[in-house]
């Protein structure tokens, strides 16, 4: 799944719906992105958006899949 748009508010509350609906054991929360033209980022050329957007996804969409996962792994009493 795209989780690009995850921060936006319609779009993780219609997630959060899906989400509740599957039973989860595992969560491997690798969500992220890099510069998608260069194989190394180059700051000194970035927009602003694009940083913003990096920083969104890299962290704000991690912690929001884990804020999904979470609860349903304690009541399996799975997490360690």
């Amino acid at each position: 799944m795209d989780l690009t748009s995850l921060a936006d508010p319609a779009v993780y509350d219609a997630f959060e719906k899906e989400m509740l609906k599957q039973n989860i054991a595992i969560l491997f929360n690798n969500a992220g992105i890099a510069e998608e033209k260069r194989a190394f980022w180059n700051y000194a050329n970035s927009t602003s958006a694009g940083i913003s957007r990096l920083i969104s996804i890299n962290s704000e969409v991690v912690a929001l899949m884990t804020k999904l996962v979470l609860p349903g792994l304690f009541i399996s009493n799975i997490v360690i």
